[in-house]
């Protein structure tokens, strides 16, 4: 018979390390800002603006970087998931075998 052998510590190491990376790309992002609107005051003129207009997209809504941080969420949360419901299996796997185990006894 097939068994499945599920470590479920390594779904919460996993989920882990995406949310742990998704911090660190928000605070690059915040440190960009802040680097960039100190660089705000250096230049002036057209390529200012064209700049700026540029770096600011990077945050709207439907940017690739928004895009990028919405699927690892997507990830970390799939993987939750999918440890909540190999969790529950395992349960009622147990359950079950307890009660087959109980039944041939008496």
């Amino acid at each position: 018979m097939a068994k499945i052998i599920v470590d479920r510590s390594e779904f919460k190491t996993a989920a882990s390390k995406i949310e742990d990376h998704i911090k660190m790309m928000k605070n690059s992002m915040i440190l960009a800002k802040s680097f960039n609107q100190d660089l705000n005051g250096i230049y002036d003129g057209k390529d200012k603006i064209d700049f700026q207009n540029k770096f600011e997209s990077l945050f709207n809504k439907d940017s690739t970087f928004e895009a990028y941080i919405k699927t690892l969420e997507g990830y970390a949360a799939f993987i939750k998931n999918a440890d909540e419901l190999y969790r529950k299996a395992q349960e009622d796997a147990y359950n079950k075998a307890s009660k087959i185990l109980q039944s041939s006894l008496l």
